[in-house]
């Protein structure tokens, strides 16, 4: 118990204090931060003599995984795409960003399209924190800490959670309580991302009862997502 509670203080601190500092810094604050949680969290599980069952992969773990993955991956990239920044205005233009923001800021947004501006510097800030690390060694770094950062939340938080509160509201409040770290970083739009996502990713361990899954699908969107297909570039 007391290990999955420290669980859940490193990752709640950690994205807040790794996304203020960017750079190199961010990957190895976060990285840290979620490695030592997942290895609390694992621990506990292990004391609990669950481990090596949550951890096995059966049937169609993987697949579930990835189809989880695409879906949140389409919802996003559509979202994005014919919203926040439409490939069609002036050539992509919207899409490109410095490290601070956008490139080419719109002018003088009003209502729906001051919304969409909102997150399309949102998403400029956040992509230009995580660039400290070279593209080539990227997609592996965001793979590997996603995976870690599953084990943690899952396999801690909303175990630590659902033992509580029971299993479905222990899944509900550890997808909000997931949504809320991300709030407190510089770029809080994060949060609204998480959200859906780490209901989906609680709900593949709430009703597959195994981490496979869920840390199969938060790897490979974080992959793709944030290093092999970003949503932005940068000039």
């Amino acid at each position: 118990m007391k290990a999955r509670i420290a669980a859940l203080l490193l990752v709640a601190a950690g994205p807040a204090i790794a996304f203020r500092i960017g750079g190199v810094g961010l990957w190895v604050v976060y990285g840290a931060a979620v490695a030592l949680a997942a290895a609390l969290a694992a621990w506990e599980l292990h004391q609990d003599g669950v481990l090596s069952d949550v951890m096995k992969r059966q049937g169609f773990d993987l697949a579930i995984g990835l189809a989880v993955a695409l879906g949140l991956l389409a919802a996003v990239t559509v979202v994005f795409n014919y919203w926040v920044a439409p490939a069609s205005i002036g050539g992509g233009i919207l899409r490109r960003c410095r490290v601070d923001g956008p490139l080419l800021p719109r002018l003088e947004p009003h209502g729906i399209e001051r919304i969409a501006e909102w997150f399309r510097a949102q998403a400029c800030k956040g992509y230009g924190a995580s660039l400290g690390i070279d593209l080539k060694y990227r997609a592996f770094v965001v793979f590997i800490v996603a995976a870690l950062e599953e084990v943690a939340w899952r396999g801690g938080v909303q175990q630590l959670l659902s033992e509580k509160l029971g299993s479905t509201r222990g899944w509900l409040a550890a997808s909000v309580l997931f949504a809320a770290v991300h709030v407190l970083t510089p770029t809080p739009a994060l949060g609204l991302l998480a959200l859906p996502c780490g209901l989906a990713w609680g709900a593949l361990y709430r009703y597959r009862g195994r981490l496979v899954p869920a840390v199969f699908s938060h790897a490979v969107f974080s992959m793709f997502l944030f290093a092999s297909k970003p949503l932005v570039s940068f000039s």
